[in-house]
């Protein structure tokens, strides 16, 4: 279990930190020139006759979604792919891709990214987004330099550089909080709980599983657990063999997410539950990033977990 984290900026702000400063000297004019040069060959050699729109846009569509466009103020589950025009990577969601590419994936977990549009800060990747439908909608982006960073830069992107991204849109999420409800009803057929049921513990869903034995746990003693935890759409998070790990704190000291805690103050040694978790008792609307700077838990997420209490000591 991880150490909750204040996080200073939302993390669904996609991509590379971008150093807050400009070229040096007054080269900008050379490197401009060397942009265009370099579209004008990739275009040639890719036989690309798409025109672009009116801010420059290269928009290639290879599959229809079956679904809506999203607007800036929706929320999105994304799969893409980021390259420079020489084809070098530089961020993705594909865990596969990224491996043999020697990167960092966007997200610690495999599947789709879940974003605010409006906090993406590439202007292209949102006009392409919102010129998508979703359920199955891909397309290929050309996004020239003043449609990304322009003359700033990152750690992998150089000043004036034109972008191509694979980009699939899975789902348009209009409401974060009514779609988060939504998974979580699905579940409780799943735990044989109705949409009134939170237990014991107020707003949160538990299912007992085993009663467990002994005293009940008290503030200050120290726990020992075993857990899995999974996203609403089942992707699991706290291990990736699917495993349960082991985590060990002392109800009180706030170690632990809050929902977390909650439950487990009111179990047993011996006791196993399987419980649904709001985001507001787990990660919040933020959600989680790791050391990496990879998402471990998205915006808006509530948790399932088992839990099974295996130590208790005062």
């Amino acid at each position: 279990m991880k150490t909750k984290i204040l996080l200073v900026l939302l993390n669904c702000l996609l991509f590379i930190l971008i150093v807050g400063c400009t070229l040096q000297g007054d080269n900008s004019a050379e490197l401009q020139k060397k942009e265009q040069d370099n579209l004008k060959q990739y275009l040639a050699i890719n036989k690309i006759t798409q025109a672009p729109t009116t801010d420059g846009l290269y928009y290639i569509e290879k599959t229809v979604g079956k679904g809506i466009n999203p607007t800036v103020t929706d929320f999105a589950l994304v799969n893409y792919s980021i390259y420079l025009i020489d084809g070098t990577l530089v961020e993705t969601t594909d865990h596969t891709l990224a491996t043999n590419n020697n990167i960092l994936p966007i997200a610690a977990l495999e599947g789709p990214a879940k974003m605010y549009i409006n906090y993406i800060i590439y202007k292209g990747f949102v006009e392409g987004l919102c010129m998508m439908k979703d359920s199955g909608g891909k397309a290929k982006l050309i996004v020239p330099s003043k449609l990304a960073l322009g003359e700033f830069y990152s750690n992998s992107i150089p000043s004036y550089s034109t972008l191509l991204i694979d980009l699939e849109l899975v789902k348009v999420i209009k409401d974060p909080v009514a779609d988060d409800r939504a998974s979580i009803l699905k579940w409780l057929d799943t735990l044989s709980l109705k949409p009134g049921d939170t237990t014991f513990v107020p707003g949160i869903y538990v299912k007992v599983d085993s009663l467990g034995s002994g005293d009940s746990i008290k503030n200050g003693n120290v726990v020992t657990v075993q857990y899995r935890g999974r996203l609403l759409d089942g992707r699991y998070f706290s291990n990736p063999l699917k495993t349960l790990d082991s985590y060990t704190f002392a109800i009180g000291s706030n170690s632990v997410i809050t929902g977390f805690e909650k439950i487990v103050a009111y179990l047993k040694k011996g006791s196993v539950v399987r419980t649904i978790i709001p985001y507001s008792l787990a990660y919040g609307a933020s959600g989680i990033n790791n050391t990496y700077g990879q998402v471990e838990i998205p915006i808006y997420s509530s948790l399932y977990y088992e839990i099974k209490v295996t130590n208790v000591t005062k």
